[in-house]
């Protein structure tokens, strides 16, 4: 199951043509038929990963909220919120110690204090915190190259549920 979150993970970040390639490098790598520490596309791909995957999290934590901040729009105490995100209703992204909760999923012109639908989408997700928020704020071709937050802002509930259905490690 791990591997099929792996594959769709690489999916999202390189695009299924780079995939290709670096699966057949894999490939060629089980069989013994190149060394993967000295091919140069291997090496490249890791480093545009990492670079990709580190501005994705500065972003992500630039722009979230600390647990103070949350329990303003949830109206619930700290503890409570941190509990929230343990458990999986609240998306939080750990900075060190602290977590951090990405500002989009808030809406504080609602009962709850989410974009509508936002929860019923994270229970659908079987991943990390970091590939869940990751998620949410990449345009998808299936969503008109939308963000699903964006989408889901928009009240497409339907249409966020079933894009989120990929996202799922069964």
């Amino acid at each position: 199951m791990r591997s099929a979150v792996l594959v769709r993970e690489l999916r999202a970040e390189l695009g299924e043509p780079m995939l290709s390639r670096v699966l057949e490098v894999l490939k060629q790598e089980l069989h013994g038929t190149r060394r993967a520490a000295a091919n140069p596309v291997l090496v490249q791909l890791r480093a545009n990963n990492a670079a990709a995957v580190a501005a994705t999290r500065a972003q992500l934590l630039r722009d979230a909220l600390s647990s103070d901040e949350v329990r303003r729009y949830v109206n619930r105490t700290r503890p409570v919120v941190n509990r929230m995100a343990k458990e999986g209703t609240l998306l939080a992204v750990a900075d060190g110690r602290a977590l951090r909760f990405p500002r989009w999923q808030f809406d504080g012109r609602t009962e709850d204090g989410l974009v509508p639908g936002f929860r019923r989408v994270l229970a659908l997700m079987d991943a990390s915190a970091f590939r869940k928020a990751t998620w949410f704020i990449t345009p998808h071709p299936r969503l008109g190259e939308r963000r699903p937050i964006d989408v889901l802002r928009k009240g497409e509930l339907d249409r966020v549920l079933e894009e989120a259905k990929g996202v799922t490690s069964g």
